[in-house]
């Protein structure tokens, strides 16, 4: 639209707002479909297991040998493809582009060869991508000599720049925006990048064996299982950065790893290596090859074959699909099997000792009681080892799913309300899982509701959600001698002067369909002038180092949301001063735990000891700071989509005046010693727009929770005791179970959460509502202590949460599972010890519908099966 020029493009935005406003009224009718994947569909088994070298350097850059000579050897040895990684600081004159002339006239006839780079960006990160449609990048994101990527403006005086509008990672932009995503690109040699391996993103793979010359320089499967843990979806890469095609005789000796994939064909590798929807797929996803056929090995095979784990619960938290997910593996090696592990992500939950046969089998089923993240490693009688990419699962009553550009998490949960309309929760809430990078403790409680279509707008965008609501953002920060730190972007400064902005590090404890726990750990700071720092994916790369001056962890809960009820999310951090902190100055709060945005809010309360000492408009022309010790609250009312409630938990906790809302950690003397504790706990409260009286929801969730007095609802323990109720409800199993009644749980504003400690983590665990019905559902335990949510359906009714099947031996494994049909309960023992172990195994009286007892022994590294009998008698 220059000059004369008319604009199509200003048009087109025209034409698109006079159809909008001509068919506004079939819009606002026209209902949200979500879309459905088929987690049945029918897939080929007619798997080729393709072997291949990812990493050979040609004489296009450092390298010594042609890719033609590459290519025979690499047949000769068996190998179906071949990836190059040029060395781009060092690559010759118009090299990229005869490389990739070459690689397309070597595909072919069963065999693909891939063209690819390594390359560091301006703070020496070690990276790499490959991909047949891979463009060189222009020299706009290249720093001034043309061999590394930009992270930041190419200036030697100024690195750090104060502008954020011109800071960006400029390979997240070439590998998001220039390329697509239609490429595979990862991070490797860890050890020397200035970044954490845990902060990757834009990728899709991970190099966590790196080899040359002969040796291997970095080996992280550690690093793997983290990664797994957290929901990442990587394919593990074993990167041979040979400059010689002489050396692929180091490939048949065992000095060198192998990258094998099960695939149709090179016609589905092509699709692996060069579609966006591959590297974002899941397992059986029709693009995708089998994730359990992804491995790299020097030695060992493995085979591992599970069907897509995602599950539609059609909202039903007792769906059998959950209590079943078939397993089948096997591992051969011609030198002999000496150990195979089957990890879900960080976690061994099987240990088999094969004593040295050839070919080993397991076939079993686990259940899919929370996310979990499969994988295995092998290792042979020579120490040569094999290990396979996750395969996932999760629940679609409530999930934490990852983003394509792998920097954030995404919420996720569909439930069905009494009259059978859906009640959906998107990504308008927040996870418990952080972000990665910088400290980015966004909550957003009413936000929960945005995408349902009764509550807020019945529909999605691609990216982002709609924001006029009040939220919460608690990033940390110090007021050291009086000194209020500087804003930095999203966050501020930790230490006035002293340190830049927080780095976190996330750390999944359990996703399922109960409830979603993470923390958040201060693993760094930035430097003072690191600016512009926020939680994208382009502005949040830069070199940390650990803190002088805090310690501190946060975690946060979120149970499974009651339709129409209200949402809440429990933040619990804890603070440990390193050093002595001088306090000086009219601040009222010595550690910020950040601040509270009204945004469009419309009245604001709050409550001390019990009574309201402010009651008006928002926002208010007046402030002044107020005292939120345990049980007082602050109300921000009537926004958009519904109101915000922050409830503290914890004495000694102030909100100062102005906007937006500053929370923190009261002062007590002149000084806080290095040594010193701290703990805040805050309820944030999503209350939705269908509240006629939002105020007297907020007075009532004090007494439905037990907020610094007594709860409404009751509980008596036959078996067990209680612990705790404030919000949570804590309980403590005795026998290897918690077993009570609960009355009043209808009449909640929400769902109530509920933990169990002293339970065993090697054991099975249910929820059990003990009526005609016998519901039983699986349950997530981590670290002894079991997770469930207690909902209006379980009111006036005996509940047992423990462990069904027990042992008298605490290392055994006990884990339960429906057979394929979903009509029996399936029993696995394993003993994941070097000796043999003697073990008697029964059921536990308090449940119902389990009846079993026999003493067996067991094999180092083995598992017994047992058929329970039928589900029905539960």
């Amino acid at each position: 639209g220059i000059g004369a020029y008319k604009s199509d493009l200003m048009q087109f935005y025209l034409n698109v707002f006079d159809w909008c406003s001509a068919n506004a009224a079939n819009l606002q009718a026209a209902e949200l479909k979500m879309p459905k994947t088929d987690g049945q569909a029918a897939f080929t088994t007619a798997w080729k297991m393709h072997r291949g070298i990812i990493g050979p350097r040609t004489i296009y850059s450092t390298g010594q040998s042609t890719p033609d000579e590459y290519a025979a050897k690499a047949k000769a040895a068996g190998m179906d493809f071949i990836v190059f990684l040029e060395d781009f600081a060092n690559l010759k004159e118009d090299g990229f582009n005869k490389l990739k002339a070459d690689c397309r006239r070597l595909s072919g006839g069963g065999f693909l060869a891939v063209p690819g780079i390594t390359y560091q960006n301006t703070d020496g990160n070690n990276e790499y991508a490959f991909g047949n449609y891979i463009k060189m990048p222009s020299s706009l994101l290249l720093s001034s000599d043309g061999k590394r990527f930009k992270v930041y403006k190419d200036d030697p005086k100024q690195r750090w720049l104060k502008n954020r509008s011109d800071m960006w990672i400029a390979d997240l932009v070439w590998l998001y925006q220039s390329l697509g995503f239609n490429n595979c690109s990862g991070w490797y040699n860890f050890s020397k990048n200035p970044y954490p391996f845990h902060d990757t993103m834009g990728v899709n793979t991970m190099g966590i064996i790196t080899q040359e010359n002969g040796r291997t320089l970095e080996k992280v499967p550690e690093y793997y299982g983290y990664q797994a843990r957290s929901g990442q979806f990587v394919w593990p890469l074993a990167l041979t950065l040979m400059k010689s095609a002489d050396e692929i005789s180091l490939l048949e000796k065992g000095v060198y790893y192998q990258n094998v994939v099960g695939a149709d064909g090179c016609a589905q590798l092509f699709k692996l290596f060069n579609t966006r929807w591959a590297r974002m797929a899941r397992n059986l996803y029709p693009e995708t090859p089998p994730f359990g056929m992804f491995s790299i090995t020097n030695g060992p095979l493995i085979e591992l074959n599970m069907p897509r784990g995602d599950t539609d619960v059609q909202g039903d938290i007792y769906n059998p699909n959950l209590q079943e997910w078939q397993i089948s593996m096997k591992v051969s090696s011609d030198a002999g099997l000496q150990e195979v592990l089957l990890m879900d992500g960080d976690t061994v939950i099987r240990r088999f000792l094969p004593k040295g046969k050839k070919v080993f089998e397991y076939k079993s089923a686990l259940s899919k009681e929370r996310q979990k993240y499969i994988w295995a490693v092998a290792k042979d009688i020579h120490g040569r080892e094999a290990m396979t990419r996750d395969t996932d699962c999760d629940s679609w009553l409530m999930r934490e799913q990852q983003c394509a550009d792998r920097a954030n998490q995404l919420l996720d949960s569909r439930q069905v309300r009494a009259d059978g309309t859906p009640f959906f929760v998107g990504y308008g809430g927040d996870t418990a899982m952080p972000d990665k990078g910088p400290w980015n403790a966004r909550i957003k409680p009413v936000g929960c509701f945005v995408f349902d279509k009764k509550l807020g707008v019945g529909g999605r965008v691609y990216d982002g959600a709609p924001e006029s609501y009040s939220q919460v953002f608690l990033n940390p920060f110090v007021v050291y001698d009086g000194a209020m730190p500087e804003k930095v972007g999203w966050s501020h400064q930790l230490v006035s002067g002293r340190e830049g902005a927080p780095h976190e590090r996330p750390e999944r404890l359990v996703a399922s369909s109960d409830v979603l726990v993470a923390d958040r750990i201060l693993d760094g700071v930035y430097s003072l002038d690191t600016a512009g720092v926020t939680h994208t994916a382009y502005h949040a790369l830069f070199p940390s180092k650990p803190s002088k001056y805090l310690e501190s962890r946060a975690r946060v809960y979120l149970y499974l949301i009651k339709p129409d009820g209200v949402s809440a999310y429990l933040w619990d951090q804890e603070f440990t001063a390193l050093k002595d902190i001088p306090v000086s100055g009219n601040k009222p709060y010595v550690i910020s735990l950040g601040y509270i945005e009204g945004r469009n809010a419309k009245e604001r309360i709050v409550v001390n000891k019990g009574a309201t000492v402010d009651a008006s408009p928002f926002p208010v022309k007046q402030q002044q700071a107020f005292n939120l010790n345990k049980g007082d609250y602050l109300g921000l009312l009537k926004s958009s989509f519904g109101s915000l409630v922050i409830y503290s938990l914890t004495d000694g906790l102030v909100a100062d005046c102005g906007s937006p809302y500053m929370l923190g950690i009261k002062p007590k003397g002149n000084i806080i010693k290095a040594g010193t504790k701290f703990r805040a706990r805050l309820l944030l409260v999503g209350i939705p727009n269908n509240a006629s009286d939002p105020a007297a929801v907020a007075a009532k969730i004090i007494s439905d929770y037990g907020l610094g007095k007594n709860p409404s609802y009751k509980v008596e323990a036959s078996q067990g005791r209680v612990a705790g109720q404030e919000y949570l409800l804590n309980l403590e199993s005795k026998n290897d179970c918690f077993r009570g009644r609960m009355a009043g749980i209808a009449d909640l504003s929400g769902n109530l959460g509920a933990t169990v400690s002293r339970l065993n983590g090697n054991w099975a665990a249910i929820f059990q509502q003990q009526s005609k019905a016998n519901k039983t559902r699986l349950i997530p335990v981590e670290k002894g202590t079991g997770y469930a949510v207690i909902r209006a359906d379980d009111d006036a009714k005996t509940l047992c949460i423990g462990h069904p099947i027990v042992a008298d031996r605490r290392d055994a494994v006990i884990a339960l599972s429906r057979t394929p049909n979903w009509s029996n309960w399936n029993l696995e023992i394993h003993n994941p010890t070097n000796k043999d172990m003697k073990v008697n195994v029964k059921h536990n009286p308090a449940f119902n519908g389990f009846n079993f007892n026999e003493t067996l022994t067991l094999a180092p590294g083995t598992s017994v099966f047992r058929d329970l009998g039928p589900v029905e008698k539960s």
